[in-house]
């Protein structure tokens, strides 16, 4: 939109389930970051140049939802496109700029096999629903080779944690905001609280 709310470009995108933007950040080249969840039962990476509604093609949806990124134009035409893909439900909630390419995405997963990368926090699901937390490096797309993660891990408890927001500092740390129902989760350091208090209780932490 222009600063008349005038339509500069516009377009459709996603596959035979169902799509949901629940993010968007302008990139510093100018591109916008599409960021939300898919049930699409094809890869949406597939979809990269036959994108958009097709009365022809039979609505096909996953079990489960998984998150994915996609970079378009300012003129409207779409770029790379990446799934964090798993077998359960994952879904976004939070995603972050760290300088011009880094991009750290939060949300919740009940995935057992959550791509994995680097030495996280959890190398399994604890609960029904653990928090998710994933970094990418944009200049993957822009070198042509395919988008994944350079971090993802787990971070919860026997109860259910979900990751509401992700905040990269300038130092490349990231302050991790979210909920915990978990009676197991022990403070590192000397907190405000020193044990799960009762229904739902927020943490914060920082991962370097």
């Amino acid at each position: 939109l222009d600063s008349d709310g005038g339509v500069l470009a516009s377009r459709t995108f996603g596959g035979t389930g169902s799509e949901t933007v629940k993010r968007l950040v302008v990139l510093d080249n100018g591109n916008v970051l599409l960021a939300g969840d898919s049930s699409s039962n094809e890869s949406l990476v597939e979809l990269r140049d036959d994108v958009g509604a097709d009365e022809d093609r039979p609505i096909q949806r996953k079990p489960h939802l998984d998150v994915f990124l996609a970079e378009v134009s300012a003129e409207g035409e779409l770029g790379g496109v990446a799934l964090l893909e798993a077998s359960a439900k994952d879904y976004l909630t939070s995603v972050a700029l760290n300088g011009a390419a880094q991009v750290w995405v939060g949300g919740a997963t009940m995935s057992l096999d959550l791509p994995l990368v680097g030495k996280g926090l959890s190398d399994t699901l604890k609960g029904r629903t653990d928090g998710l937390i994933a970094k990418f490096d944009l200049n993957a797309w822009r070198d042509g080779a395919k988008l994944t993660p350079l971090a993802s891990t787990y971070f919860g408890g026997a109860g259910e944690e979900v990751v509401t927001a992700v905040v990269p500092a300038a130092d490349g740390s990231v302050w991790v905001f979210g909920t915990t129902t978990s009676a197991d989760l022990s403070p590192t350091y000397d907190s405000l609280q020193k044990a799960y208090s009762g229904g739902k209780d927020a943490f914060v932490m920082r991962l370097t």
